[in-house]
């Protein structure tokens, strides 16, 4: 029950409660603030029950083990919830007569008074890092016995009331807005809801079988490796005006390639396997090196190409790697529809053809774009070629290596038809990579 108006402090027994400040009348509009905020606290609790099974660990899984999963993550059990929304359905709200003070609960486990400070009144109204529904959750949480932080003594278990809270405020919460009636991140129509795509619903997926993460892995390095080894890749430049004569084509350095290789040895992989069926992978921003895969990315191809598996690795390897999708400024990424989901085509012959064609054309050609059209900044004075390479984003760093390296002949008889090659994981000798830096070696040579 909550009480704005029968709060007379010589009703309670203050010394058996211990707290500084006294309880006093809240306005009409403060006491309507604390009924919605109850009200959304309880709605919030009982939807994370019903989406248990994306949000919540059963009550059998021992808490330390599910650390395993994400360490960083407060992991939530079924029972800590029901036990969460039991208990905020007894509570009494009280106002903090003291101006200044701040929300805060009765330290006794046993008490159903929540004492609301000024600060209560000027948090967010909708779950929100900093909001009223997670700020009441904090005080159940506290209630329950756990304590605010770890160095409080009275707490239970590993998690603190802090935890608790951060587990809906953060980790439950939805990435997307709220518009038109909907959630944008997962469609969502209850307003006060927490989110199955969210980054508690992430840290609960299964890792990857350790032999299919391992044969991927390998077979990405052995990608990355053999670039190296047939030297498509580059150093610093030191003649960057000498690229502005060339078609625009996807410069990958020596130190980026090391950096791949790095990410990937340290990267996990987690199985999204629920319904929807639309992700091929993703990243999630809270977590530095998991990539998640969904059913789509076992239906791509098993060789390097546009559209396989280990393409996708690499772009995602990419993305933890902080590169973005698109470039800073009024720079557009021109590779952006050359992404994991390959929208649109275009034919690797018709792409070397044109690129020779304009290699050999002393007239050049504006840069050659990985699609079949133009690039909103060719023209552009703003624009400038040589200050575009090296600032990739993930999208060009996965095309240079889908498109512009790999084979474009078939497997066949234990090698490739295109150079003979005989490593099934591999880049290409005759590859248009190969044409585009023979290019820039000759231009480079020449440019005075």
């Amino acid at each position: 029950m909550i009480s704005g108006q029968n709060t007379d402090t010589t009703d309670m027994d203050l010394d058996d409660m211990s707290f500084n400040g006294q309880s006093v009348n809240m306005t009409e509009d403060e006491d309507t603030m604390a009924v919605e905020a109850h009200v959304r606290a309880l709605v919030l609790l009982e939807d994370a029950l019903k989406k248990k099974e994306w949000l919540l660990l059963d009550r059998e899984i021992e808490y330390e083990k599910s650390q395993e999963l994400n360490p960083n993550c407060p992991f939530l059990h079924q029972q800590l919830v029901l036990d969460l929304s039991h208990k905020l359905q007894e509570v009494q709200l009280l106002k903090n007569g003291d101006s200044a003070a701040e929300t805060r609960v009765y330290p006794y486990p046993d008490s159903v008074n929540i004492l609301l400070g000024q600060s209560f009144w000027e948090s967010e109204e909708y779950l929100d890092e900093g909001s009223r529904p997670g700020a009441l959750i904090l005080a159940a949480s506290q209630i329950l016995g756990y304590s605010e932080n770890i160095l409080d003594t009275y707490g239970a278990g590993t998690l603190t009331a802090s935890d608790i809270c951060a587990a809906f405020e953060t980790w439950m919460n939805h990435n997307g807005v709220y518009r038109n009636g909907i959630y944008t991140c997962c469609g969502e129509a209850l307003r006060d809801s927490v989110c199955e795509e969210s980054s508690m619903s992430h840290s609960l997926l299964p890792y990857m079988n350790e032999s299919d993460e391992t044969d991927l892995k390998k077979a990405t390095l052995d990608i990355l490796c053999d670039c190296q080894k047939k030297c498509l890749l580059v150093n610093l430049i030191e003649k960057p005006q000498a690229l502005l004569t060339l078609p625009w084509f996807p410069i990958i350095t020596t130190s980026l390639v090391q950096e791949l290789i790095d990410k990937l040895k340290q990267v996990k992989f987690k199985c999204d396997t629920r319904a929807d069926g639309m992700k091929i992978a993703y990243t999630d921003p809270r977590t530095t090196n998991i990539i998640y895969v969904g059913n789509l990315f076992w239906k791509q191809k098993d060789y390097l190409s546009r559209g396989s598996r280990l393409g996708t690795i690499i772009l995602y390897v990419a993305q933890l790697l902080k590169h973005p999708h698109i470039f800073d400024g009024d720079t557009k990424d021109i590779t952006s529809e050359t992404t994991v989901e390959h929208q649109g085509s275009i034919s690797p012959r018709s792409l070397k053809e044109t690129l020779n064609k304009n290699i050999h054309n002393h007239n050049r050609d504006p840069p050659l774009p990985l699609k079949n059209c133009t690039p909103s900044n060719i023209g552009d004075s703003h624009f400038s070629k040589s200050e575009t390479y090296g600032k990739h984003t993930a999208d060009t760093i996965c095309a240079a290596f889908e498109i512009w390296m790999s084979h474009k002949g078939s497997y066949e008889n234990g090698s490739y038809t295109c150079c003979m090659e005989t490593a099934p994981y591999s880049v290409c000798n005759n590859s248009v990579m190969r044409s585009c830096l023979s290019e820039l070696q000759s231009c480079l040579k020449d440019f005075v």
